[in-house]
């Protein structure tokens, strides 16, 4: 499989709400019957954030794009062959992924470990 690789500049952290605060620096946010995870970018905003979260990770993530050449959703096993590659070297990540993009998400305390994961793909 052949992927390119790049690193987004913001980083997000992750908060669970009860109710949808309204911020520009939301990256994305899931919505599944009582529950609203935001992937928002690290700002200013994010004392407003953490006070009306149920729980929030207060780590700072990595934002990696990894993308073949066709956008969509034609990808066959790009999760499963990034997944093999960061479990061989007990690395968490947590995926992402939209039409175009498919995102892994890596803490600050990964990120080194990552990295050298990614560069020999």
């Amino acid at each position: 499989m052949n992927f390119s690789v790049s690193f987004l500049d913001k980083k997000v952290k992750i908060y669970k709400l009860i109710q949808n605060i309204y911020s520009r620096n939301i990256m994305c946010y899931s919505n599944i019957e009582d529950e609203i995870t935001v992937y928002k970018y690290v700002s200013d905003d994010d004392s407003l954030f953490e006070l009306n979260s149920i729980v929030f990770d207060p780590r700072e993530y990595n934002i990696i794009n990894i993308h073949e050449d066709i956008p969509g959703i034609d990808h066959v096993g790009i999760v499963n062959y990034i997944s093999s590659l960061f479990m061989k070297e007990n690395v968490p990540l947590l995926y992402i992924n939209t039409y175009s993009y498919n995102l892994i998400l890596i803490s600050d305390e990964y990120i080194q470990l990552a990295k050298k994961i990614l560069a020999n793909l």
